[in-house]
């Protein structure tokens, strides 16, 4: 019998030096780098990558919206 499935997963890449009003909870924040993704697991132990996002998340809320790999540099930086 072979156990097999994903794994999700989100990691802070680090805050960004984007300051803004949040359009959902109405608060001045710095938006935060986040990675989503998921790996494909075999017996429990996850792998390898099938998928990763990028977002900008409020801090406070959890509202976002997604961006390339590319802008995560010039956010980071």
């Amino acid at each position: 019998m072979i156990i097999w499935g994903t794994r999700h997963y989100q990691k802070l890449l680090g805050q960004s030096n984007l300051v803004q009003t949040c359009p959902n909870c109405h608060n001045e924040v710095r938006y935060q780098v986040m990675e989503y993704g998921s790996k494909f697991a075999l017996f429990f132990i996850p792998l390898f990558p099938i998928s990763k996002k990028y977002r900008l998340v409020c801090p406070i809320c959890q509202y976002g919206y997604e961006i390339s790999k590319d802008e995560v540099e010039k956010y980071l930086a």
